[in-house]
């Protein structure tokens, strides 16, 4: 399981994409998009919000695997994520 989930509300941006991207060499010269998120706009970026992808989609497997963030409107004031490949996750959210 994947878990992605904003632990500081965002500032001063649009929208935020998460995309899944894998590679074959670390400096992800030639990435591949396997997954990502739709735009989620600001008013829902608030600390607790968890992203929709909650695992690594079948077909990754290059050798290297990252998350990219696009930022739509400004570059964000304030504004955290974390992320992780975890043991489990929660299915049944509050």
């Amino acid at each position: 399981p994947l878990h992605i989930q904003v632990v500081e509300t965002f500032a001063t941006l649009t929208s935020l994409v998460v995309s899944v991207q894998t590679d074959d060499n670390s400096s992800f010269s030639s990435a591949t998009t396997v997954l990502a998120t739709q735009a989620i706009p600001a008013a829902s970026l608030v600390a607790g919000y968890v992203f929709n992808i909650d695992e690594l989609p079948l077909g990754t497997v290059e050798r290297y695997v990252r998350l990219n963030y696009t930022v739509a409107g400004s570059n964000a004031t304030a504004g955290k994520v974390t992320a992780g490949i975890v043991a489990s996750a929660q299915r049944n959210p509050l």
